[in-house]
C-alpha cells in the first residue's frame, strides 16, 4: 500500500479543526476516504488477480492462496467439532478445576495438575472404600433388652429315664418279635442280652456291641431292635404325672409326645412334631408370655426301680434345646429331689444385608439357604446347628459301616443298621465319639480322629442359659417303692436380650463415601455425573452427526474488496447516526 493516499485525510482534517467547523471537517473526510477506498479496491483487485494468475512457486503466501478453499478431510473436521465441543463443557460443567484446565492462558498448565492429582487420590480412596465394602466385616450389637417372650418358642423339654426300659414287658416283647422256632432257651438269652445293650445306649457308646461277634447274630438279624426297645420304653402314664402348663391342669399325654433322640427313646414336651391331642393347635409349640414358677412347666416324674434291670443308674435327664433343633447336651437330675430348671435366653438375628457374604465367611446359614455349601441339615428338618452335627454324624456312620442307627435319627433314607452291623460299629467307635472342626486335629493327641464338621450356626438362632435348683423331697412327699422328681421349668424374667449382626460397612454407606469422596477432590455429585454421560452419549454424536449431513462447501474467506465494502457500510451507518444526532 502507497502511504500517500493518507495525505489528504490529514490536510482536510487539519483546516477543519483550525477553522472550527467539525460537521464540514467529518463531511470532508468522508468525501476523501471514499475516493480512497476506490482507488484501493481497485488496486486490491487488480493485485489479486494477478497472484492467481501468476502465482510464484517459491513464495509461501502464493501457495497459500491457491490451496486455501479446498474441502477438509472428515476427520478433521470430527476433531474440530469434538475440541469446540470440549471447550463449551469445560466453561459448563460442574466439575471444579476442568473449565480452568480447558481454558486458554498461562494457567492452564497448574490446573492441570491439580486436577489430575485430585483425580489420583479419589481413585486411590474409592479403590480403599470398595476394599473394605467387598471385606463383609460384621460386628454384633444389642437391639433390644427388653425383647418380651411371647415372640420366641418355650423350649422343647426332652424327658429321658436313664434306665430307658420297662423290663415288665420283655416277655411281651418275646413273643412278639422272637420267632417260634427261637423260643428256646439260648436265643432268649441272646435276645434278653442285646436289648440289655439297649437300656442306656447313648450314642458314642457302640463299644458295647463287641462282645456280641461270638454270637450267630446271623439268626436274629430279622429282628429290629429299634422297634423293641421302642416297645419296650416307658410310656407316657407310666412315668409322668399332675402336669401344669402356665398353672393350668393338662393332661400328661396331651402334651408329651415319644420322640427318639441321641439318647434313646424319651418323652418331649413342646416338641416340632406335636401329639394326637395338639395336631390341630395353630398355637404349638407353645409360647409364654412372662417369666416365673407360674409361667412355665411343671410335671411329676415317677422313677419305679422294680421295672428295672439295672437299678443303678437314678435319676433323669433333661434336654432343653429349641423346638425345631434335634439334640443339645442333656442336664442330669437327681431322684427324690424338687429340681427347678431356671432358664435365661438370648435371640441373636443377622440383618438381610449380609446375605451378600458368602456363608463360610458369614459364619450362619439361613433357613432358606438350600443352594449354599453348608447348608447341611436333618432330612426333613430346617437348618440348625445340632441339626447339621447330627447329619455329620450320619455321615460318617455311613463311611464306616454303610448304614445309620435310626433309633438316634428321624426317618430319613439312609440304610437303618441291623443286627449283624453291631460290631462295625463297635469297632469304628473311636472314630465317632468326638466332634472336630477342620483344623483341630493338630492340637488333638488322640490317636483316632474324630467327626470332621464343618457347621455353622443358624442366622437366627436362640440360645437357653440353664439354672438347676434342687432340694431334697421331704418325708411327707415321697412315696414308697417309688422315686419320685418334682420338676419344673421357666424363665426367671419376662425379657430376653436380642441381638442384631449387621455389616460393619454396607451399600448404602459405600454409596455415601463416595460421594463425600468425590465431592472433596473434585466438587462434583449425581448431576455432575449425569451430565457428563450426557455430554459424551448425546451431545457429542448430535453434533458430528448434524456437521456430516451439512453438504460439503469450499469455505472462503472474504476478499480485500468485500472487507472494504463491509467496513464502507459500516462507517456509513455510523454517519448517519451522527447526522441524527447532530440535527
Amino acid at each position: 500500500m502507497r502511504y500517500e493516499y493518507l495525505i489528504p485525510f490529514y490536510c482536510t482534517l487539519l483546516v477543519g479543526v483550525i477553522k472550527k467547523n467539525v460537521r464540514a471537517s467529518i463531511f470532508a473526510i468522508d468525501s476523501k476516504r471514499t475516493l480512497l477506498w476506490k482507488m484501493l479496491s481497485s488496486k486490491i483487485v487488480k493485485t489479486r488477480r494477478q497472484s492467481r494468475v501468476f502465482p510464484k512457486a517459491n513464495s509461501l503466501s502464493a501457495v497459500k492462496k491457491t490451496t486455501y478453499g479446498q474441502p477438509t478431510k472428515p476427520c478433521e473436521k470430527d476433531c474440530k467439532v469434538l475440541l469446540n465441543l470440549v471447550q463449551e463443557f469445560g466453561q459448563e460443567t460442574t466439575f471444579h478445576g476442568v473449565n480452568l484446565m480447558l481454558a486458554p492462558g498461562t494457567g492452564r498448565f497448574g490446573s492441570t495438575i491439580t486436577f489430575f492429582v485430585a483425580f489420583s487420590l479419589l481413585v486411590f480412596v474409592c479403590i480403599f472404600l470398595a476394599s473394605r465394602f467387598s471385606k463383609g466385616q460384621f460386628k454384633t450389637v444389642v437391639e433390644d433388652t427388653h425383647f418380651p417372650l411371647i415372640k420366641v418358642n418355650f423350649p422343647e423339654v426332652t424327658i429321658c429315664n436313664k434306665n430307658r426300659l420297662n423290663w415288665l414287658r420283655l416277655e411281651e416283647a418275646k413273643d412278639i418279635f422272637l420267632q417260634s422256632k427261637h423260643r428256646n432257651n439260648s436265643y432268649e438269652e441272646l435276645f434278653t442280652k442285646i436289648v440289655a445293650l439297649y437300656d442306656t445306649f447313648t450314642f458314642g457308646t457302640f463299644d458295647r456291641f463287641a462282645e456280641l461277634e461270638q454270637y450267630p447274630l446271623n439268626d436274629l438279624n430279622y429282628i429290629n431292635f429299634t422297634r423293641v426297645a421302642q416297645y419296650m420304653a416307658w410310656r407316657c402314664w407310666e412315668m409322668l404325672t399332675k402336669c401344669e402348663w402356665l398353672n393350668h391342669k393338662e393332661d400328661c399325654c396331651d402334651i408329651f409326645v415319644e420322640r427318639r433322640s441321641q439318647l434313646g427313646i424319651c418323652l418331649a414336651f413342646n416338641s416340632i412334631n406335636p401329639p394326637k391331642a395338639r395336631v390341630n393347635d395353630s398355637t404349638w409349640p407353645w409360647r409364654t408370655n412372662k417369666g416365673g414358677l407360674d409361667s412355665g412347666l411343671k410335671v411329676k416324674v415317677m422313677l419305679n426301680k422294680h421295672q428295672s434291670l439295672t437299678r443303678t443308674m437314678n435319676g433323669i435327664m433333661v434336654m432343653t434345646v429349641e423346638p425345631n433343633a434335634w439334640y443339645y447336651l442333656p442336664s442330669d437330675i437327681f431322684e427324690q429331689t424338687t429340681s427347678d430348671i431356671i432358664l435365661d435366653a438370648f435371640f441373636n438375628r443377622y440383618d438381610d444385608e449380609t446375605r451378600r457374604v458368602p456363608s463360610d465367611i458369614r459364619g450362619c446359614v439361613f433357613k432358606d439357604e438350600q443352594n449354599s455349601d453348608d447348608f447341611k441339615t436333618l432330612f426333613g428338618h430346617s437348618y440348625r446347628f445340632e441339626n447339621c452335627q447330627a447329619q455329620c454324624q450320619q455321615e460318617y456312620l455311613m463311611k464306616y459301616c454303610n448304614c445309620t442307627l435310626d433309633i438316634f435319627y428321624p426317618p430319613s433314607p439312609y440304610r437303618a443298621c441291623q443286627l449283624v452291623d453291631m460290631p462295625c460299629l463297635a469297632k469304628y467307635n473311636n472314630y465317632l465319639v468326638n466332634f472336630e472342626i477342620p483344623g483341630q486335629e493338630k492340637y488333638l493327641s488322640s490317636q483316632y480322629p474324630g467327626v470332621v464338621y464343618n457347621c455353622h450356626m443358624s442366622c437366627d438362632s436362640l440360645r437357653y442359659f440353664i439354672k438347676i435348683i434342687s432340694r431334697q423331697l421331704t418325708a411327707a412327699q415321697s412315696m414308697e417303692n417309688t422315686s419320685l422328681i418334682n420338676l419344673s421349668v421357666y424363665f426367671k424374667s419376662d425379657f430376653i436380650t436380642k441381638y442384631k449382626t449387621i455389616l460393619v460397612f454396607t451399600w448404602v454407606d459405600l454409596i455415601v463415601s463416595f460421594g463425600g469422596t468425590t465431592g472433596l477432590f473434585l466438587g462434583c455429585s449425581l448431576i455432575s455425573l449425569v451430565e457428563l454421560i450426557y455430554f459424551f452419549f448425546v451431545v457429542v454424536p448430535s453434533r458430528l452427526r448434524k456437521e456430516h449431513d451439512k453438504p460439503q462447501q469450499l469455505k472462503r474467506r472474504p476478499s480485500r474488496l468485500q472487507k472494504s465494502k463491509i467496513k464502507l457500510r459500516e462507517y456509513r451507518e455510523a454517519y448517519k447516526r451522527q447526522q441524527k444526532f447532530y440535527n
